[in-house]
Order: C-alpha cells, then sequence, then structure tokens
C-alpha cells in the first residue's frame, strides 16, 4: 500500500505516503553528481544529476523508494503484488535495465517528463534480484514534475508507459483500472479527453464502477486513488510556499492509514511508515516519520551535490 501525488500550488510538489508493515532499513540519502551508476547489463554511467530522496543502501547502492533530482523530476516506487512482470530476456534492441537501477537511472539522466517519456520508452526492465536475499520488489513507477505525470507498468503484456492526467498513483488494480474507476464520479468532468485516453489505453469503461457514488474514504487502492486524486484536483494555493508544502503533506495524510487500522498479509498492522513532500521548483525534500511530530527539510542548495558516494543524510 502506497500513494504517490503530483500537483502545482504555485511552485510544482511531488508527494507520498510510505505503507508497509515494517521499516525496512530506509534513510534520507543524497546521491551526487558524478555517482558511478554500475548496470548489471550495461555500461557505467555517472550521473548527470543529483538526486535526493529515501533508500536503503546496500554496498553502497541506494535502493530508492523514491527521489527527486535537482531538475525538478520526482519518481516512486510503489507495491504492484500479483501484476508486476518484468523480462527474463535480454533485448539487444533495448536499454536492459534492472528494478534497482531504474530510479537512479532515470532521475540522475533526466531533467523533464518528455526525456523520461523516451528512457522509459526504450527499456527492456530485467526481474535480476540485487542480492540472493533482495529479489525483484513487484512494482509500477511513478514519475511527476508536478505538472505533468506518467505511470510505468511492466505486466504479462510487456511495458506500458501511461500518461497520467490526475497526477496520483496507488498500488493494485493496473493504473487504466484506476483512470476507468475515476471517470464513473461526477467530479471526473474536469479531465479533458478522458473517454479518449481510456480509448487510447485500451480499456474499456463499460461495466466499471468506482467504490460508491461518493467519495470513498476507504484504505483500498481504489478508494485512495479516487480520494486523492480529488483532494489534488480541489487543493487551492495559499500564498507562502510552507503552506503548500502542508497541503501536501494534508492531502497524504487524508490516505494514510494509521497503524492498526489495516491488517497485512503477515496479519501485521500494515501503516504510513513516513511521508515525503518535495517542492520541485525549489528543490526542498520535506519527510515526516510516522512515530514523529517533526518534519525533516533538506534542500539541493544546502548540499555539496558534487561526489562519487551516496551519502545517508539521516537514519530512518
Amino acid at each position: 500500500m502506497c500513494t504517490a501525488i503530483g500537483l502545482t500550488l504555485n511552485n510544482r510538489y511531488f508527494g507520498r505516503n510510505l505503507d508497509l508493515e515494517d521499516h525496512f532499513g530506509e534513510s534520507t540519502v543524497l546521491t551526487p553528481r558524478g555517482y558511478r551508476l554500475d548496470l548489471r547489463h550495461g555500461n557505467a554511467r555517472a550521473l548527470c544529476y543529483a538526486l535526493l530522496g529515501t533508500a536503503t543502501v546496500r554496498d553502497g547502492f541506494p535502493l530508492y523508494a523514491e527521489a527527486i533530482n535537482e531538475k525538478g523530476l520526482a519518481m516512486a516506487g510503489l507495491h504492484f503484488v500479483g501484476n508486476a512482470r518484468f523480462s527474463d530476456a535480454l533485448r539487444p534492441d533495448k536499454n536492459n535495465l534492472t528494478t534497482f537501477e531504474l530510479i537512479p537511472w532515470v532521475l540522475g539522466s533526466c531533467a523533464t517528463v518528455d526525456e523520461a517519456k523516451t528512457a522509459l520508452e526504450s527499456l527492456n526492465l530485467m526481474g535480476d534480484a540485487f542480492c540472493e536475499e533482495l529479489p525483484a520488489a513487484p512494482l509500477h513507477w511513478f514519475v511527476t514534475d508536478g505538472e505533468r505525470s506518467l505511470v510505468l507498468e511492466w505486466t504479462q503484456k510487456g511495458g506500458a508507459v501511461f500518461e497520467n492526467p490526475l497526477h496520483v498513483l496507488t498500488n493494485n488494480p493496473p493504473f487504466p483500472y484506476h483512470l476507468a474507476a475515476w471517470a464513473q464520479l461526477p467530479q471526473a468532468e474536469f479531465v479533458p479527453n478522458l473517454p479518449d485516453l481510456l480509448e487510447s489505453f485500451g480499456e474499456s469503461s463499460a461495466g466499471l464502477a468506482a467504490d460508491s457514488a461518493v467519495l470513498p474514504g476507504g484504505y483500498t487502492s481504489s478508494a485512495r486513488f479516487l480520494r486523492a486524486a480529488w483532494l489534488v484536483d480541489k487543493a487551492s494555493p495559499l500564498a507562502k510556499d510552507e503552506a503548500n508544502a502542508a497541503t501536501c503533506f494534508q492531502i497524504l495524510s487524508a490516505v494514510a492509514p494509521i497503524y492498526g487500522s489495516v491488517t497485512g498479509l503477515r496479519d501485521q498492522p500494515h501503516h504510513t511508515l513516513y511521508s515525503v513532500c518535495a517542492d520541485l521548483t525549489q528543490g526542498i525534500f520535506y519527510k515526516k516519520e510516522a512515530e514523529s511530530l517533526k518534519i525533516g527539510c533538506y534542500s539541493f542548495s544546502e548540499m555539496c551535490v558534487e561526489g562519487e558516494n551516496a551519502v545517508m543524510l539521516q537514519k530512518g
């Protein structure tokens, strides 16, 4: 369970909730320009842009859950259990990339959504494990600059890159279902040409219904998607940048399961471990842990973004 959003409130923002049963050794991590990204199935490359986000660092490699780059582009991986299917064969006509390389590969080389879309469409995404105890996570990915958003999904049909006019992603079912569910709500009328978009995704909205005729309030993936999409659309800018960042956190809070409210697959409480909001215009990364009232603040402008090694800025 996770939720990711993009929105514009004077500045451009990205936000995400990370919902799991327990922490996974994550830290706030800066990966500088010049970091050598050693690819499992390709040539090593140095990152063109610095990254800032949440990652587990293993053997010096940042395994990012989400990150932003210094150009104002953000990317997050969200659970896609049961639907995620990755390639098991190399393709010489594609960029053969593993799932754990994807976020630094995209954000380290792409400055715009257009560049990211071109990069994502060139992929053959492999299901290699990072190591024996870290198999490939079943994910799909959200990319945004706060004004335009994409979704990358790899299923048994192969890879697909979707334009995302709602600027929200949650978990299962696949993204075209969420678009179709939104189209059943009266609030969906603001999205231009949505029937054409649905048709282009090859998913008919006939016979699909939203969770209810009113805005849902539950924690299912579909309910969180619809609620977040409605809130993102209705959010209005305030005068101060910090107030707009607070609005981003408020939207995330509205779809964040608290400890004890949801049970995970192993009969353990499944809740929001942390929430992040990034001001993509100014390059500021805000992070709030579920167990704390404090909000950490990290800014590219206050850091040395040149170097060779990923830097853990704060544990947990």
